[in-house]
């Protein structure tokens, strides 16, 4: 089964620096909060920008901890504007990833548009996908405070 949500993120940088961000995969895990080894396994090709081995730390429901490790892939959808990661998390879990970016407020904001699917069975999706929101909201967090820095 699979199931999306869609996040908007507004940020106060221009489009071009947002990007920046999330098309270098190893640039992305540092500012992840929860990815802490991002290894580039195999290089960059064609619009795939590589595959990647990727080292999680998460807590879920607060107390159960867990440790995923699994491969990414980063596509350049449509230079500067659209992004799509994928991944199979586990056997029968299956993330996607799509990103766009626009202007916002005269080129000195962008706003991220993330759409995130999960196939997997429903429940595994259900938590899958509320865990991914909250962590991507940190993300967006953790990349204004970068930005500022």
């Amino acid at each position: 089964m699979k199931q999306s949500i869609i996040l908007n993120h507004a940020i106060k940088c221009n489009k071009e620096r947002a990007y920046s961000y999330f098309i270098d995969f190893e640039k992305f895990g540092k500012i992840h909060p929860v990815i802490h080894t991002v290894t580039q396994i195999e290089p960059q090709t064609g619009n795939s920008k590589g595959k990647y081995f990727i080292k999680e730390s998460i807590v879920l429901f607060g107390f159960i901890k867990m440790n995923p490790e699994y491969t990414a892939e980063v596509f350049e959808v449509e230079q500067g504007n659209k992004i799509q990661y994928t991944s199979q998390v586990k056997p029968g879990v299956f993330l996607e990833i799509n990103l766009e970016f626009s202007d916002w407020e005269n080129g000195f904001g962008t706003i991220i548009k993330e759409e995130v699917t999960v196939t997997a069975n429903p429940i595994i999706c259900s938590i899958l996908l509320k865990q991914i929101k909250k962590i991507h909201l940190d993300l967006i967090k953790n990349l204004e405070i970068d930005i500022s820095e």
